[in-house]
Order: structure tokens, then sequence, then C-alpha cells
């Protein structure tokens, strides 16, 4: 499934929209998005307790069809500093993600990643590494953009 989504958002939106998989996305997305109790939310997050379950693929396609259907503004964020997936489905540089940010070397508006979809951005984690940063140097004591 991975494979087919780096190669729908690579052709276009429009393949995207028209796969199979995008109608059992649009099924899953309106019903998360209409349910009364979920209206107010603005962030989801998709996990699981092991590797390998379809986090990226799942949270990608969310990601995909609600920008693509809604016309809403989206942003998707891969936090996975240990296996960064998101780059990869969307064919994005590895460079300028949050390790950097993290680290102080880049600023908020570095780190948005434009798609194919324009209400769609990707923040990715960018710096691959054998361990994620330490604990120390994830603060960020400035306030930039709002954030």
């Amino acid at each position: 499934m991975n494979k087919l989504l780096a190669k729908n958002v690579k052709k276009s939106a429009d393949s995207f929209h028209d796969s199979a998989e995008a109608v059992e996305f649009r099924r899953l997305e309106h019903r998360l998005y209409n349910n009364a109790e979920w209206k107010k939310r603005k962030v989801f997050m998709v996990t699981s307790a092991n590797l390998g379950e379809g986090k990226s693929t799942i949270s990608s396609f969310l990601s995909l069809t609600h920008a693509y259907n809604r016309k809403i503004k989206t942003l998707l964020v891969d936090c996975d500093l240990h296996r960064p997936r998101i780059n990869k489905l969307f064919d994005l540089p590895q460079e300028n993600g949050l390790a950097e940010y993290f680290e102080n070397r880049i600023g908020v508006n570095d780190l948005l990643k434009d798609t194919a979809i324009p209400t769609l951005k990707i923040v990715i984690v960018a710096a691959q590494r054998s361990q994620p940063p330490a604990q120390a140097q994830l603060g960020r004591p400035d306030k930039e953009a709002g954030f």
C-alpha cells in the first residue's frame, strides 16, 4: 500500500482520488469529520504499539483525503525520529525537518513542505540518525510563528 501511495502522490492528486483505497479512506474521513463528538477536534494522531502496522500509510491517506475533499488546510507531521517514512512516501528531500528545528538550526517556516494538493503541507523528520537527538536537545524556548 505504501508503494501505491507514493505512486499516486507523484502522479497527481486526481489519480489518488480515483483509487479504490481513496474510496475507503473517504468513508473513514467522513465518519471522523462528521461525528458530532469529533467535529470540534483539529488534531488527530495515528499510533500503534508495534512497528509496521501502517501508521504512516494511514495518516498519509487520511491527510490526503481530508485536504483534497474538504479543501481545508491540512498539516501532516512525521514525528517518528527512529523510522521516518513520510518523506519517502511523498518523495520529499530529507532536509529541513523536525530534527533540525529541535536543534535550533531552522525556523518554523522552513519546516513546511508543499505537495501536489495545495491544501496539504507536510513536516518531515529530516536528518537520518542512528539515534534521535537527546532529550535535552529537544527544548525550543522561542515562540516562532505563534507556536
